[in-house]
């Protein structure tokens, strides 16, 4: 399961949980499955978060999220919109972020 997360600074990122039977839940990994941007002045580099994952006919899965350029509540937030990312990987660890044909911020 894909779930919004939140850490101790308050940055909203994208977290993966594993469970056999639906009641009990386990984090996958240290960190989170999917971060804001480190790119500067990236339109989802404040927060990411409210996954929905989908597999594709070519056996990819694609992400898509809503990202934004603040970090939440009582901050600036310059711009936000929604995003595609794409993962091969069996693990979920390796998203590669797909550029968008729109601009966020317009």
């Amino acid at each position: 399961m894909f779930y919004e997360a939140i850490d101790d600074e308050g940055t909203h990122s994208i977290g993966l949980a594993t469970s056999k039977d639906g009641l009990q839940w386990d984090k996958v990994g240290d960190g989170p499955a999917f971060a804001p941007s480190t790119e500067f002045g990236a339109w989802d580099g404040g927060a990411v978060g409210r996954p929905n994952v989908v597999k594709l006919d070519n056996g990819k899965y694609r992400l898509y999220y809503y990202g934004q350029s603040g970090k939440g509540v009582g901050i600036s937030q310059e711009w936000s919109g929604i995003g595609m990312a794409e993962c091969t990987s069996p693990n979920w660890s390796s998203w590669q972020r797909i550029e968008s044909t729109h601009d966020p911020r317009a």
